[in-house]
């Protein structure tokens, strides 16, 4: 995990613009003349506008002298030249839409096509980047919605581009599914990674965090005398071994939603089981990072370890000795969205898998964020990093408080949790902003879904994209894939619930992509075939006490999906060292998950589309200790006499030599006010037990 600094500044400024790239339509003018009719002598449209020298907005009028009343119409605008993006096509002010192919841009109206005989109707505005109008033609019918096609199409479900230019690779969505799920795996943490995580190169690591002492401030405030809390397990963040409860709690949400959305894929693929350790893994890491005092919550950890991580390259397993402080909150750091996002999460095991412990965490935590009058982001002075940049800067606190409100009115009809969804997302002033992009930072979209049942909202965000010369839709160069993925999520959930196809098309090209359906033949998910990123950047998996040293005896990160293509042409370095193209982390493989469930689902009747499951030969080199939903294992023959063998002891990869670098002890006096409180006994579920397929 490197600073997410320029990541959330960027996506700020996006939000504020709200700048709106959609992917051209694969549409042309002749398709649409067999639609209805352009006549300039009795339909004519104009333009006015006000620009920059390469923007432009303009008002749009259309006249109607036909002598009969038309029931939509769609004015084709053509420019001198290229067109680099268009804006708040789907802004909530704007009674226009529209979308663009080469230096066409398509525009109608939002809201209702019709003009009667001898009307004119002038409607704002079309804005966009490149360069300016030339010429306009209207093409109308008396038919209502006769356009209808074309217009839903600018949703995003171009085909990009649809057809298989790598035939040789299997595009086979029920083992994407399965081998996404492996990535949490290698990112566990704690005294039960040795008996849970699958990969046999996983073992127990970080095991003094069992005793963590605490500092509310930033790092260079004092521990609180006499206060440990036990904070062991949870999930790595990313290809290093700070945990923060943002991210946990983040995956958490969308591998809930997923699953919630999405669950007979993991029925069919034998993934449940799978998802169900994972899920609780988080949960039970989630509850111990909530400090009770009695019955209510006292503290919430919010991140252990810090950015000095970062100056060692080596196993967890080998940090024996390294004391990691947990920080937490305090009156002046409420830190609203990581107490926030945590609760949903929760919520979710609840929903999924009837938990009730967290579900008791999650009220507790929501109750706890509710009664602060100063809500509001993580300190980001808790938040830096070794080299003073900022690491998870968040940006909006009411996009979580709202989805841990939406998700426990659903789990207890409590009407209290829709009332605080409405009073946030009305008093957030522009921090709730479903025209973003979905990511760690801003889950708006998925929260107005959940509790205003507003499906727009999920199609609105995900319009927000751009395309490459390949069709691969890119946002930004660092982690491009993991956007791509979250559009595609944020698409595939909306036709499931708005039972439309306006995204299969469109996220299947895009998956496909991915998987290697590309002019470069890269394969972006690890270990999914022979084309895949072989040296993600990620500490455990490198077998390498040097980011810039890669190691023969490096370990398959199965199902991680690295950060992909570091512009819209293609470019990838299959680097370790390069953590743009190649960082993994969980965030980027949460709607990695989701989208592959999704997919399987849509295509679960097409014979052209493969179905099967992983088999012994996809992972003879993958170093498992436990396997999910093997399509070929064996079925051993019942034998009741026979005693049950033993469980495989762990073999531990052989550990570093370089010494980490241990955490300095804090030089500040502890603050007066500081009462040392013991450790609350928290209930935790059950460590789930998964048996071998």
């Amino acid at each position: 995990m490197k600073s997410k600094q320029f990541i959330s500044v960027v996506l700020s400024i996006a939000m504020i613009l709200s700048l709106v790239v959609i992917m051209p339509l694969q549409a042309k003018a002749a398709d649409i003349s067999e639609l209805g009719t352009c006549d300039s002598s009795k339909v004519t449209g104009s333009y006015s506008t006000s620009s920059t020298e390469d923007y432009f907005e303009y008002t749009l009028t259309v006249t109607n002298s036909s002598g009969s009343t038309i029931n939509d119409w769609i004015a084709v605008v053509k420019t001198e030249g290229s067109i680099n993006n268009i804006s708040n096509a789907t802004a909530s002010w704007n009674n226009l839409s529209y979308f663009y192919e080469g230096d066409t841009l398509y525009v109608y109206a939002k809201n209702g096509s019709s003009i009667q005989n001898g009307q004119s109707v002038s409607l704002e505005k079309f804005c966009y980047s490149g360069q300016k109008a030339k010429s306009i033609d209207v093409y109308y019918s008396t038919t209502a919605d006769a356009f209808k096609e074309i217009k839903s199409g600018s949703s995003g479900s171009g085909s990009g581009t649809g057809e298989i230019i790598n035939k040789d690779i299997e595009y086979n969505y029920a083992k994407l599914l399965q081998e996404s799920l492996y990535f949490y795996d290698a990112n566990m943490c704690g005294d039960k990674v040795g008996e849970t995580s699958a990969f046999s190169w996983r073992d127990d690591c970080h095991t003094q965090d069992s005793h963590a002492k605490i500092k509310t401030g930033d790092r260079d405030s004092a521990v609180l005398s006499g206060v440990e809390v036990d904070v062991s397990g949870g999930l790595h963040d990313a290809g290093d071994h700070i945990k923060f409860s943002l991210t946990n709690g983040y995956a958490g949400t969308i591998l809930g939603i997923s699953y919630m959305e999405f669950k007979q894929a993991f029925i069919d693929t034998d993934s449940e089981e799978h998802l169900k350790t994972i899920s609780n893994y988080i949960a039970d890491y989630l509850k111990k990072c909530t400090i009770l005092e009695g019955d209510s919550v006292k503290y919430f950890v919010y991140q252990v370890g810090d950015g000095d991580d970062h100056n060692t390259w080596s196993s967890p397993e080998s940090q024996t000795t390294l004391d990691r402080i947990a920080y937490v909150t305090s009156s002046d750091n409420p830190a609203t969205d990581q107490v926030s996002i945590s609760a949903a999460a929760l919520t979710l095991d609840y929903l999924n898998f009837g938990d009730k412990a967290s579900l008791d965490y999650a009220k507790k935590l929501f109750d706890y964020a509710k009664s602060f009058n100063n809500k509001k982001c993580c300190n980001n002075n808790a938040l830096i990093d070794n080299n003073g940049k900022f690491m998870y800067n968040s940006t909006s606190w009411a996009d979580d408080y709202c989805m841990a409100a939406a998700l426990l009115y659903k789990a207890t009809k409590d009407a209290g949790y829709l009332t605080e969804f409405n009073s946030a997302k009305s008093d957030a002033a522009g921090k709730f902003n479903i025209y973003a992009w979905v990511s760690w930072d801003d889950i708006s979209a998925l929260a107005d879904y959940y509790g205003a049942d507003n499906a727009e909202s999920l199609l609105s965000c995900a319009n927000n994209m751009k395309k490459s010369e390949d069709g691969y839709s890119f946002l930004l160069e660092w982690g491009s894939a993991r956007y791509n993925c979250n559009t595609q999520f944020l698409g595939l959930l909306y036709d499931k619930v708005s039972d439309k196809f306006v995204y299969k098309n469109w996220s299947t090209n895009q998956m496909n992509y991915l998987l290697g359906n590309n002019s470069n033949k890269n394969c972006f998910i690890v270990g999914y075939n022979d084309y895949s990123a072989q040296y993600p950047h990620h500490r455990a998996a490198s077998a390498s006490n040097d980011a810039a040293a890669l190691s023969d005896n490096h370990h398959i990160l199965l199902g991680a999906l690295v950060g992909g293509p570091s512009d819209a042409s293609g470019s990838y370095e299959d680097n370790q060292g390069n953590y743009q193209c190649n960082e993994v982390a969980l965030d980027y493989n949460a709607c990695l998950v989701g989208s592959a469930a999704a997919l399987y689902l849509l295509h679960k009747e097409d014979d052209n589309v493969p179905k099967t499951l992983m088999t012994t030969d996809d992972i003879k080199n993958i170093e498992l200790r436990k396997m999910y939903g093997i399509g070929d294992a064996p079925t051993p023959t019942p034998e009741p006499t026979a005693s049950p063998s033993a469980t495989p002891t762990a073999e531990p990869t052989a550990e570093p030599t370089e010494t980490p670098t241990v955490e300095p002890s804090a030089s500040a006096t502890p603050e007066a006010s500081a009462t040392p409180v013991v450790t609350p006994s928290l209930e935790a579920s059950a460590t789930p037990v998964v048996t071998p397929s």
